[in-house]
């Protein structure tokens, strides 16, 4: 039999952790069996290395569930990962400055979008009812903000957030959401109180969302 061997020095990816799991998997329970089977059968210890190994192998599966679930940013790349914790967490971090520069693109894609697909007047207050949102559990005031959004016809809203409240009442907006929804979101987050925004990737953050009010980071727009 060929042994595996895991060289940690080139597990420099999150997501590469699961195959290491596999691997660590397949040479412990290969070494419980291989033990099991030069022991006397039916002996104690050879009994419980072959529950031993065939328990592992369930809560192999549980663990790469949770893993690929409750903890899926954390499995990101750095670059995925560190705009995922700006946008829903509290903590400075570094945006390449690629990363800027696709958001710049995505940003004239949607007004590009817009000038081919004008809306109309009729169709006003209706895009806003498409979209999820994402309102900070900080707020004092978050059943009064989810009662307002309830009344614009938003159905879809959940909570996020750390212990501490965000520097400022911005408002951060899935790239992809065009600019008459923006103005839409927009206009409703001046009512509700809320001073800044700008642009967030929700498929790059691995969420649901395509608003989040009180979204933490710095954002340079001013909602006028």
């Amino acid at each position: 039999m060929t042994a595996s061997k895991i060289s940690p020095e080139k597990i420099n990816k999150p997501i590469q952790l699961l195959g290491a799991w596999l691997a660590g998997l397949f040479t412990v329970n290969s070494g419980f069996l291989f033990a099991a089977a030069n022991m006397e059968q039916g002996s104690f210890e050879s009994v419980s290395l072959v529950l031993a190994a065939i328990l592992n192998v369930p809560l192999f599966l549980f663990s790469v569930f949770r893993l690929q679930t409750k903890f899926r940013p954390e499995l990101q790349e750095d670059h995925y990962y560190s705009t995922y914790l700006s946008q829903k967490t509290n903590e400075t971090v570094k945006v390449p400055k690629s990363d800027f520069q696709l958001t710049e693109i995505f940003q004239k894609l949607s007004e590009l979008e817009d000038r081919v697909t004008p809306t109309t007047s009729d169709s006003q207050g209706e895009l806003i009812k498409e979209l999820s949102f994402g309102v900070n559990k900080n707020f004092g005031d978050l059943e009064s903000i989810k009662n307002e959004l309830s009344s614009a016809g938003v159905v879809s809203c959940t909570s996020f957030g750390t212990d501490s409240l965000p520097l400022q009442r911005s408002v951060a907006i899935d790239h992809r959401v065009s600019r008459a929804a923006v103005r839409e979101v927009l206009g409703l987050a001046s009512k509700l109180g809320f001073t800044h925004w700008g642009y967030f990737d929700n498929q790059m953050e691995e969420t649901h969302e395509d608003v989040l009010l009180g979204a933490y980071g710095d954002h340079e727009f001013e909602i006028i």
